[in-house]
């Protein structure tokens, strides 16, 4: 098992959860529902895990629930490279790491000075995103890692 979570960590897909059981009850009929938006990114699920679970034979009732209750994604186009940090900038900025700057998981560094530093400073990214988005209307973000 361990082999094999280390071989799915290499691929980055995604699970996508949109309002449906997130969203708040209003407090009698004056106040509208809240919408909520959840995305969900396990590094390295494929999707075969989640969408064929019971043929898999694997034990996983959340995720049966978020599916039945949610939106979830099929899968997803990957981006190049195909690593942890440009593939999730990809998801919340809409972009290729092209253009959003998130080039690998480490800081580019021929000369060996950062010491090995990762490139997961959201000063780093060159594009707009779902967070900066969300802020400019005051809306409230989380990440939970």
């Amino acid at each position: 098992m361990q082999k094999l979570t280390r071989r799915l960590a290499i691929l980055v897909l995604v699970l996508v959860l949109v309002g449906g059981p997130l969203t708040a009850q209003p407090l009698g009929n004056s106040v509208p529902a809240a919408r909520s938006v959840v995305m969900v990114s396990v590094d390295g699920l494929m999707p075969d895990y989640y969408r064929r679970c019971d043929e898999l034979g694997l034990h996983l009732p959340t995720f049966r629930w978020i599916m039945r209750e949610g939106v979830y994604a099929s899968g997803v186009v990957g981006v190049l490279p195909s690593v942890t940090y440009p593939s999730h900038t990809t998801l919340i900025t809409g972009v290729p790491p092209r253009v959003h700057g998130i080039a690998g998981n480490e800081i580019f560094d021929p000369l060996g000075r950062s010491n090995g530093a990762w490139q997961w400073f959201a000063d780093d990214v060159r594009a707009p995103s779902l967070v900066s988005a969300a802020r400019a209307r005051w809306l409230t973000t989380a990440t939970i890692s």
